[in-house]
């Protein structure tokens, strides 16, 4: 039975390698280097597939014109991107390894405006760092220091001598660990520090989050103005009841006990749109201030 087993698992190896040659050696990332134009050609077929999924779909009237117009526009800015920096994945090409990165599983991460880097590399390395085996002092130890760095700077805590320490101790981890999980642990931070470095330096100088995600650095707030009175959806999905009727009937949130759980701006009609994220929280006193005067 496990002759049977091993001989028809490495059957199916062999006709996947015959299947897809290319696209093979991309995406185990095992063996030999990948040659670039062996990169280059996983990502025409990889552009090629998306492209025809597309056309099918507006086919079959799968998309609107408008989710069409923005697929397409993203396919062009990729197919862009990696023109102008290399064929190799994401996370070791954005911090200077070029095209001799390892190719992963294949899969992509698409972020917008509204996700925050800082908080994007603190939650990849969380995961290395859990499934680091502890053997290597650099990996152990290293990535531990660059997580409790990053969660600083997520909740406010963040000193102008971070962003330093955190290359430094990048660059030790991947030269001291022994296996691929601590050389390539690093790179999400290299990668956000080094494309999106304004986004650092606004939550340790400022105490801002620009994306409004660390929920150390926002708070939420209800317009006056675009409240409308005779609705209580979100007094009703606050789970800590701490938004309330002020004397003109406007909801108010009670800063002391919202956590933060965005369920008020998920449950404010669309129609209305009162309910807003500010960053940093001092905004909020700012804003009513502002509304008083």
């Amino acid at each position: 039975m496990k002759k049977r087993f091993w001989f028809l698992a490495a059957v199916g190896i062999l006709v996947v390698a015959l299947a897809a040659p290319a696209a093979f050696a991309a995406i185990t990332g095992s063996g030999q280097e990948v040659e670039p134009q062996q990169d280059q050609v996983f990502f025409d077929q990889m552009f090629d597939w998306h492209q025809g999924w597309l056309d099918q779909a507006q086919k079959n009237s799968g998309v609107s014109p408008e989710q069409a117009k923005a697929w397409q526009e993203h396919f062009s800015y990729m197919r862009d991107f990696h023109a102008q920096n290399g064929f190799g994945p994401m996370g070791s090409m954005m911090d200077g390894e070029g095209l001799n990165g390892m190719m992963g599983s294949g899969g992509m991460v698409v972020l917008n405006e509204d996700d925050c880097m800082v908080e994007m590399a603190r939650f990849f390395l969380d995961f290395t760092q859990k499934e680091s085996c502890g053997k290597c002092t650099f990996c152990r130890l290293g990535t531990k220091h660059m997580l409790t760095i990053l969660e600083n700077i997520t909740k406010g805590q963040g000193k102008p001598e971070d962003l330093e320490l955190l290359l430094e101790l990048a660059g030790d981890v991947k030269a001291g660990s022994l296996c691929g999980l601590g050389k390539t642990a690093p790179n999400p931070v290299l990668s956000t520090v080094k494309y999106f470095r304004d986004e650092y330096e606004a939550h340790i100088h400022e105490k801002r989050c620009p994306a409004l995600m660390c929920k150390d650095l926002i708070a939420y707030y209800i317009l006056p103005e675009k409240c409308e009175r005779s609705c209580n959806a979100c007094v009703g999905s606050c789970p800590v009841e701490a938004i309330f009727d002020n004397e003109d009937r406007i909801k108010v949130i009670d800063q002391k006990k919202c956590v933060k759980c965005d369920s008020c701006m998920v449950a404010c009609p669309p129609q209305y749109k009162a309910v807003v994220k500010l960053s940093p929280p001092e905004a909020v006193a700012e804003y009513e201030k502002g509304k008083r005067s």
